[in-house]
């Protein structure tokens, strides 16, 4: 058997000429999704979503996040405040020392800071144009006590804007969980799969979750924002993966994010996988 093998090119132009390529540098039978995660498409990189939350009673939908309520996205870019609700979250503390924001500014570009904890003392940012955080993870920690381990926040750690939390970490967390995502500028997204789960202690937990977005039909509600239904998944205390047969499109500026409906005090979780790509 040959030791090479012949693979269409996979430009942004649609180049279809051929590459030759030798199987040490990758499988013999690929697909697109494989050559954005090794990047071998120019202009195209993995993009996803993971949001968490304990969700009390019944309640309907409900953004899929760790805060209890998901603000209304700004339309404009401003400085965000952070604290913790601990006093071990700080510099040389043995909690969350400090967290890495990736977020879009206000002309929707991705931009990224690393934010120095203060324990419950606020600490602004250095950008003043902060439209959306995608994520926020640790960045540097402590050793961690008890039952929180090492490398997690000691209290919640809140990310403000005009007294509005915006985004969280949990106590014994190491990141946001949010199942919202903004497509940056020069980019639309596409949303390849999702899964979805739902676990409670006592009783069987009944939950809807939809996939929601803030565009429909190439209309794009901003502002204020408005979140349209594109499919949805049933769980009983149980998860599911579904593959789209052809991926969803989503433009610059666009919230996509999973909702859920549910019956009974449960988890849920929900995550969407895909990538985005140059315009």
């Amino acid at each position: 058997m040959s030791s090479q093998g012949i693979r269409l090119s996979t430009s942004k132009k649609g180049d279809t000429s051929h590459e030759l390529v030798t199987r040490l540098d990758r499988l013999p039978v690929d697909n697109i999704n494989n050559d954005i995660g090794r990047g071998n498409v120019q202009g195209a990189k993995y993009f996803s979503s993971f949001g968490s939350a304990s969700v009390q009673g019944a309640g309907s939908k409900r953004i899929v996040s760790t805060q209890a309520s998901f603000p209304d996205p700004l339309t404009s870019g401003t400085q965000f405040s952070f604290r913790s609700t601990s006093g071990n979250d700080i510099a040389n503390g043995i909690g969350i020392r400090s967290i890495e924001i990736h977020y879009l500014d206000n002309e929707l570009e991705e931009q990224s800071e690393i934010i120095t904890m203060a324990g419950a003392s606020l600490v602004t940012s250095v950008a003043t144009d902060i439209r959306f955080i995608n994520e926020m993870h640790v960045y540097t920690f402590g050793s961690g006590s008890g039952s929180i381990g090492r490398g997690h926040a000691q209290g919640i750690i809140t990310a403000l804007a005009f007294g509005v939390v915006r985004s969280t970490i949990m106590i014994n967390q190491r990141l946001q969980k949010s199942s919202a995502r903004m497509v940056p500028k020069g980019k639309r997204l596409f949303v390849a799969d999702t899964t979805v789960g739902s676990s409670s202690g006592s009783a069987d937990a009944r939950c809807t979750f939809t996939l929601v977005a803030s565009q429909y039909n190439s209309k794009l509600f901003d502002d204020p924002f408005l979140f349209i239904p594109y499919n949805a998944m049933s769980t009983q205390d149980s998860s599911v993966l579904f593959t789209l047969p052809v991926p969803l499109q989503f433009s610059e500026g666009t919230v996509v994010a999973f909702e859920v409906s549910h019956d009974k005090t449960c988890t849920v979780e929900a995550a969407f996988h895909g990538w985005i790509e140059d315009v």
